[in-house]
């Protein structure tokens, strides 16, 4: 049963809450099997609150701190959880039907059995949750992570879209290139048109490849979950890199160029 101190307080809402705070300090609450029906609660503190079994049905629970609090079959139909933090909260068997859980993070919590019909799930946190079973609610929009998630179990085994254009555009330069072998630059001799076009397309197919590289690693970058500009920044990187060690190396003098 509920400690008959705590639940009255409770139900005056969250300014009488805060008012007792400071009275008697961080006292883990007591609310189990309360009647909490309809209580603003509105971004009131309540971490590891004993609300097992409470009746808070229609309640303002938004933006409400509930991380490791025990709500194990604690009645929480058609309450209002938008932001709210249930992180590492105990909610097996709870009564979840029609709740607002828009944006609430559930990271680590308990939701064996819990029942989510008709409930509203748009971006909630999810992670390392247990028991969790989504396929009766009324609205569901993963959150980013989720959708992370997804993006790399879907990309799992399969050849990306971006590894496909880098290995195209690799083929193709080293196609171009067989020319120039068969024909190398005559030395002090001007190249016939035959050897430009030679040494020209290599340069041409070299330029496209690279850009491929460019579009390849975005490509894969958002197959797999990741931010475009990681993929960008990292070529760039490397084109830096290669560049300073061309130009640290000892110059040919021995090498002709047409």
């Amino acid at each position: 049963m509920a400690n008959p101190e705590h639940e009255d307080v409770v139900q005056q809402g969250a300014k009488a809450i805060a008012e007792w705070r400071i009275k008697y300090g961080r006292i883990t609450l007591d609310l189990s099997g309360a009647d909490l029906r309809g209580v603003d609660l509105n971004g009131v503190k309540m971490p590891k609150a004993n609300l097992g079994g409470a009746n808070l049905n229609r309640a303002n629970l938004s933006c409400t701190d509930l991380s490791d609090a025990n709500l194990v079959g604690a009645n929480l139909s058609e309450a209002d959880l938008m932001c709210a933090c249930c992180s590492g909260a105990e909610l097996c068997d709870a009564d979840l039907r029609e709740a607002n859980l828009n944006q609430t993070d559930f990271s680590w919590a308990d939701l064996t059995n819990a029942n989510f019909s008709g409930a509203t799930v748009r971006n909630a946190n999810f992670s390392n949750a247990q028991g969790v079973d989504l396929s009766n609610v009324k609205e569901l929009v993963p959150s980013h992570q989720e959708e992370v998630t997804a993006a790399r179990e879907k990309s799992k085994g399969k050849m990306s879209k971006g590894v496909k254009l880098i290995l195209f555009f690799l083929l193709i330069l080293l196609v171009t290139l067989i020319p120039g072998m068969l024909m190398p630059p005559p030395g002090g001799k001007p190249p016939t048109t035959a050897q430009f076009l030679a040494g020209l397309i290599p340069f041409i197919a070299f330029l496209l490849f690279y850009f491929s590289i460019i579009a390849g690693t975005a490509m894969i970058a958002t197959e797999k979950g990741y931010s475009i500009t990681i993929g960008l920044i990292l070529v760039l990187t490397l084109s830096v890199v290669g560049l300073l060690i061309m130009l640290l190396l000892p110059e040919n003098q021995n090498q002709e160029y047409f």
